[in-house]
């Protein structure tokens, strides 16, 4: 459980530093190529993320015996937050964009 959560904070402070790159291309070049790769490298993360659920001893399974329904619990609700957020600063950004105050 522990490496699953030491993934997961691995996944946000990559994503914190992605996700600031991505607006910075998007406000300055107008570029979505990047927020596009962003999710799919959120997609991919995440599926290394669910395969390793499965590697988790049966012990700890055993010893916890609601740590693999909430385990994925946290798995899916970090990847939805995750989603919304970039997909938030992506709608935010090009929204900015084209308000009158750009021009």
């Amino acid at each position: 459980m522990e490496s699953v959560i030491n993934q997961l904070i691995i996944i946000w402070i990559v994503w914190v530093l992605w996700v600031s790159f991505s607006v910075y291309f998007k406000w300055t070049k107008e570029v979505n190529t990047i927020f596009y790769s962003l999710y799919v490298s959120l997609i991919i993360a995440f599926g290394i993320v669910w395969s390793s659920l499965d590697s988790i001893d049966n012990e700890v399974i055993a010893a916890h015996t609601n740590s693999t329904t909430s385990l994925t619990f946290l798995f899916v609700r970090h990847f939805i937050i995750l989603v919304a957020l970039t997909a938030f600063l992506q709608i935010a950004v090009s929204w900015f964009q084209q308000r009158w105050h750009r021009r």
